[in-house]
């Protein structure tokens, strides 16, 4: 009995545990090798040269199946990540090869993360494409144009409007919104927004800024989502409906 309880203990470490992996700065198809490398459970099957402009800054923690660590490195770019059986596919949604690159940072220089990029036309400012930065402020949206009026916008931060070219546009400097509140004291310092390993919560009662704004006002603050026209655009999803009421956030 004990024998067949130890071999039931091996055999479950062996198909969950595996070395914690830390990248910096690792390009996504780098960081899909070492996860391939790293089990003997799954294949991993990807196109190399779409995935090399994606770069990955996480930390993936130790006990983390292996779908759940390629769906980590992946995080919010456009990536569809596919698993059937012990075969796990990786692939870009958008096959550009042109790309809009660059990198947040605050007014402290640190990363901005999870900031939302959505890319206009510049004939009729229809919505073109989009995606969120990363931990380490960086973001790459495949984009068939040549230029596209780009906004940037992250909660606390001011919202960046301009055109600019299709290709690697270097450091981008954020600074932090004018907004001034009466009659409110705030102690410690609470988190606006909370990443999950499947999601991010934009959390308002949080969001000091906040106060006043109607749905759609409040839609525009969420990461990964992008208002156009009244219309709600969900990076990687599309349209998406909602309803709003008469009452403003308090």
């Amino acid at each position: 009995m004990r024998r067949f309880l130890h071999i039931i203990i091996i055999c479950v470490f062996c198909t969950t545990a595996h070395a914690q992996h830390v990248f910096n700065g690792t390009s996504l198809s780098k960081a899909l090798i070492e996860l391939d490398q790293s089990t003997k459970r799954y294949d991993i099957s990807f196109v190399y040269d779409e995935l090399e402009d994606f770069t990955v800054t996480k930390t993936i923690k130790r006990g983390r199946s292996v779908p759940d660590a390629v769906r980590e490195v992946c995080g919010f770019y456009p990536v569809r990540v596919s698993v059937k059986g012990h075969d796990i596919l990786v692939e870009c949604i958008r096959k550009d090869r042109t790309k809009l690159m660059g990198r947040l940072v605050g007014p402290d220089r640190q990363p901005v993360a999870y900031a939302n990029i959505a890319l206009f036309s510049l004939s009729d400012t229809t919505y073109i494409g989009g995606g969120v930065s990363n931990e380490a402020g960086d973001f790459v949206i495949p984009c068939s144009a040549t230029q596209a009026k780009v906004r940037i916008s992250y909660v606390g931060l001011k919202t960046i409007e301009r055109q600019m070219a299709i290709d690697n546009v270097g450091t981008i400097r954020m600074q932090m919104e004018n907004n001034y509140l009466s009659n409110i004291n705030v102690s410690g310092k609470l988190h606006v927004i909370r990443n999950k390993a499947d999601r991010l919560q934009y959390i308002v009662s949080n969001d000091e800024f906040a106060q006043g704004l109607n749905a759609q006002e409040l839609l525009s603050r969420v990461p990964m989502v992008t208002m156009t026209g009244g219309q709600a655009m969900i990076l990687g999803k599309g349209p998406a409906r909602f309803k709003q009421h008469s009452a403003h956030c308090k």
